[in-house]
């Protein structure tokens, strides 16, 4: 009995090893709780030093965006974080508080992200990569945040617009916590007239629907 008990376990065993070398000999990547699509939006809370300021000048706690695009069966976020780069989502997913994060998708993704499309989007994106993350929260291309490098890539790329233009002076500014902020990057003064698209502005676009969320 001990004999068949034993060997029963040595091929359980033998199983579950063939399986893993089955599942790496097929290129299997990491599992998420829903279905990457390119040009999926990924949302999350900074863990950034300048992430508390954001949420208050914002008044919400989506700090920080960045799109979905595949290439080689790898899931990759492309964002603006210093520098401009793309990250396996597996990895950008513990940049977040608490790991937490959701996921937003074109109503109508199928038609509209058409190969050609993504092709240009990825293209903008390659423009811009390696460049410095923008403090000033500017609209030149010069160095970039978050959801403005988001807004460029669906717009140059798409030929869709998603969040709302605002002006810097529109954000809450008179918390003592942005203020100081402010007073760090804007010796000067800042422009108020200044365009500005927030991470929470596309979050909130009714162009997109819910497709997970960890929150």
């Amino acid at each position: 009995m001990y004999r068949l008990r034993l060997t029963a376990a040595i091929i359980a065993a033998l199983a579950i090893l063939a399986s893993t070398a089955g599942a790496k000999d097929r290129g299997e990547g990491p599992q998420f709780d829903f279905l990457p699509q390119n040009g999926d939006l990924v949302f999350q809370t900074s863990k950034s030093q300048l992430g508390p300021a954001l949420e208050i000048a914002t008044g919400s706690v989506i700090t920080h965006v960045g799109v979905i695009l595949i290439d080689s069966d790898t899931v990759f976020v492309y964002e603006a974080v210093g520098p401009v780069r793309r990250m396996p989502l597996e990895r950008w997913i513990g940049f977040g508080v608490e790991r937490m994060f959701c996921v937003k998708r074109l109503k109508n993704a199928d038609e509209v992200l058409t190969p050609d499309a993504l092709k240009k989007m990825h293209k903008v994106y390659s423009k811009l990569e390696g460049r410095d993350y923008d403090v000033r929260f500017e609209w030149s291309d010069d160095r970039l945040y978050c959801s403005e490098l988001i807004y460029k890539m669906y717009r140059k790329g798409a030929d869709i617009e998603l969040g709302r233009i605002e002006k810097f002076g529109d954000l809450k500014l008179d918390d003592p916590l942005v203020q100081f902020w402010i007073d760090m990057y804007f010796p000067e003064g800042p422009n108020l007239d200044e365009k500005v698209v927030s991470p929470v502005s596309i979050f909130s676009d009714t162009l997109l629907v819910s497709i997970y969320s960890s929150y």
